[in-house]
This record gives structure tokens, C-alpha cells and sequence, in this order.
């Protein structure tokens, strides 16, 4: 027999939990062990094999409660005290707790999510959840919600749901919800290959864009740089050879630098020269 997959007890799964918990214990052959329809023997070697079956009904319990609720069975001793612990704690129905499930379901939205897949996954666990709680919620309420939810890019597909289901009149059909949920899902697919939507990969690559131009315009500022560096050199060591003959002019008469033309006259005149 293939190996049980159970989910750990937490506060809002108790009665689909009890079902397949007590179905294990089955399996097991421990579920007298938790009824108490198994006395102790007093046979001494019977008494130690009962002892550990005892012990393994109890330790099967108690492994499959969640970390947070272990507290709740640390003092219970026998398998019997556990179960009826737990039944107890979370088997009444807790309508304060439904409503909070309800109210959590109904606001979810389908932008929070990667894709409509697991959307549509977290609208059925709050679902079942509900039910555990004693309460019910109709497919064509859930699909309602759900139309209610979705963005504009699934106007057609909304507007297609509503359409036919007035048009039909009295020989309309209502989808069940996993029937509509299969169809919404191929919306989904069909949208994103018209590139109306994009996939989280996509929306990853378009944001990861900018960064990669904004490193490449930086790159090509720096560079730039490094172009207009030299020739600022060049300009300002040709502008200092400018400014020197500027200050040491060559005499067109004597060829001397240091005096212009007009200065050797006045030179002469004054006797310098």
C-alpha cells in the first residue's frame, strides 16, 4: 500500500484532518488503542507488546499536529486523551472563525497572485476549509466573485460569461466552479500568448531593462570622458603656447624677441639702443 500523504492538523482543516488521520490508525491497527477497546493483558510479554502499540497510537497523533499546536498534548498520556483533546479544541464548530475564512476568501485577489492556477488553488483551499467550519459556498458565488475580480484585459471573457447566460434563458446551464475555473485558466494562457498579459518572467525582463540601459548610457558618458579629456589637454597646452608669444613678441626690425617693432624705435630715440 502507497504511503498516506496527511496534512498537519492546524486550526481550520480539524474534520478533513480526523478523516484521513483516523484512516491511518486504521492501517495501522491502532484505533482500539484510541477507543480503549483494546484492554492491557496481563500476560507479561503480551503486556509489552500492547505497551508499544500503545505508545506508537499515541506518537501517530501526535506527529501529525502542526508544530504551533504540539502544546495542546504534552500532557496527555494515552492515545485516547489526545484524540478527544483535540476533538474538544477543534471539532465544535467555530463560526467566528468561519466568518474570518469566508471574509479572507471573498478579498482575494487575483493580482496577488503569479498566475490564475494559483489563484484559483487558494480559492478551493479556503473552500474547504469553509466547509469544515459548516459552511457552504455555492459555485455560482464563487464564480461571481471571481468575474467580480478580474482586470480589464478579461473584459471579453466576462462579458462572454454574462452574455450567454442571459441569452439562454431558462436552458442556461451553470458551470460547476472547476469547470469554469478550467476555462478561465485557458483565457489565461490564450491572453498571455496574444501578449496581452505577461507572465512573471516577462515582467521580470522588462524591469530588469532600465538598469541594464542606464549601465550602459553611464558607460558611454565615461567614455565620452576619456575622448574629450586629451583634447581639453591639447586646447589648453596650445592656449598657454599662445598666451607665452603673446607675452614675449618678436621685433619685425631686429629680429629680437621681448620688444615689438615700434619699442626699438623708441629705444633708439631714447638712446637705449
Amino acid at each position: 500500500m502507497g504511503k498516506i500523504q496527511i496534512e498537519l492538523l492546524t486550526p481550520y482543516n480539524y474534520e478533513t484532518w480526523k478523516k484521513s488521520v483516523w484512516n491511518y490508525l486504521r492501517e495501522k491497527g491502532c484505533t482500539g488503542y484510541v477507543k480503549e477497546s483494546i484492554p492491557a493483558p496481563t500476560d507479561a510479554n503480551a503486556l509489552q507488546a500492547w505497551e508499544i502499540n500503545h505508545e506508537r497510537a499515541l506518537g501517530y497523533i501526535c506527529s501529525l499536529v502542526s508544530f504551533d499546536l504540539q502544546f495542546h498534548l504534552e500532557s496527555c498520556k494515552t492515545p485516547k486523551e489526545a484524540w478527544y483533546t483535540l476533538e474538544n479544541l477543534y471539532g465544535k464548530t467555530d463560526k467566528i472563525r468561519g466568518y474570518q475564512i469566508d471574509n479572507d476568501l471573498m478579498n482575494l485577489d487575483p493580482k496577488s497572485f503569479n498566475n490564475i492556477q494559483d489563484y484559483i488553488s487558494k480559492i478551493k483551499q479556503l473552500r474547504i476549509q469553509l466547509t469544515d467550519c459548516k459552511i457552504t459556498k455555492e459555485d455560482l458565488q464563487l464564480i461571481l466573485n471571481v468575474l467580480s475580480k478580474l482586470g480589464q484585459e478579461y473584459s471579453v471573457f466576462i462579458s462572454g460569461f454574462h452574455t450567454n447566460r442571459i441569452s439562454m434563458g431558462t436552458a442556461y446551464v451553470q458551470p460547476t466552479f472547476d469547470a469554469f475555473s478550467d476555462l478561465l485558466i485557458q483565457e489565461e494562457a490564450k491572453l498571455i500568448q496574444m501578449g496581452i498579459i505577461k507572465t512573471s518572467k516577462s515582467q521580470a525582463l522588462i524591469a530588469s531593462e532600465p538598469k541594464v540601459q542606464k549601465e550602459s548610457g553611464n558607460l558611454d558618458q565615461k567614455q565620452k570622458k576619456k575622448k574629450n579629456k586629451p583634447q581639453k589637454e591639447s586646447e589648453s597646452s596650445s592656449s598657454k603656447n599662445e598666451s607665452s608669444k603673446k607675452e614675449k613678441p618678436t621685433c619685425a626690425y631686429c629680429k629680437k624677441s621681448g620688444h615689438a617693432k615700434h619699442q626699438f624705435y623708441l629705444k633708439q630715440i631714447d638712446g637705449k639702443e
